[in-house]
């Protein structure tokens, strides 16, 4: 049974519940794809002028026959070229964080940060004008202090 269906008796439904073996066949393929992709992309030496790489990419990767494996062809598969499915995987997840962090780094970028004129950082504390202490007013002579004379 690959995907569940939730059905009435007469109405088919768009809710799917894949099997724990789709998934995890979809993401091995999807390791396979990455795989391919970076390699696609050193090898590449057409014309890039006007070129959105990827779709070219893109055009072969759903011709290619790994479409129609399984999870367990593409485990053997993956022996065969020296990875095991388990490496393959954790180079897929970290595939992602890169790309999720040069996507949040390229966005933060574009868009500078605003902060509204009345919000404060947390940690800054309100400034409140406090009163200046007055000093009381002192007498200015111009003689010399006796105690300072050095007579």
């Amino acid at each position: 049974m690959a995907n569940t269906r939730a059905n009435n008796s007469n109405t088919p439904s768009s809710i799917v519940f894949p099997s724990r073996a789709k998934r995890d066949e979809g993401r091995l393929r999807d390791c396979f794809r990455i795989m391919a992709w970076k390699q696609f992309k050193q090898e590449y030496r057409g014309d890039l002028t006007g070129l959105n790489l990827y779709a070219v990419f893109e055009e072969d990767w759903k011709k290619h026959e790994i479409q129609g494996w399984d999870y367990q062809k593409m485990s053997q598969f993956a022996d065969e070229l020296g990875y095991s499915a388990a490496e393959l995987l954790k180079a897929r997840n970290r595939y992602y964080e890169l790309r999720d962090q040069a996507r949040a780094a390229a966005e933060a970028k574009q868009q500078p940060m605003q902060q509204p004129m009345y919000q404060q950082p947390m940690y800054q504390q309100p400034y409140y004008a406090q009163p200046i202490p007055q000093q009381p007013q002192q007498f200015v002579t111009d003689e010399p202090n006796p105690e300072e004379s050095p007579f």
